[in-house]
């Protein structure tokens, strides 16, 4: 078995340092968190629409639409 130079993969790719790695981590979880986010206004905006008596247009955020 050979021995690859620090810093260097066996297949020749270069290594993630410490600070790559804690990059990824930090925007994986950006990305995870935003999902959830997402998820639970998804879960919510039913109640939302009827508590306060929307139509779906006013919910989504769209201006009505004038024939």
């Amino acid at each position: 078995m050979s021995t690859s130079p620090s810093g260097v993969s066996p297949l020749g790719v270069p290594r993630m340092d410490r600070r790559a790695w804690g990059v990824r981590l930090v925007l994986c979880g950006a990305i995870f968190l935003e999902g959830i986010d997402v998820a639970m206004l998804n879960v919510a905006l039913p109640s939302i629409r009827s508590e306060m008596d929307l139509t779906t247009g006013q919910l989504e955020g769209a201006p009505p639409v004038r024939a």
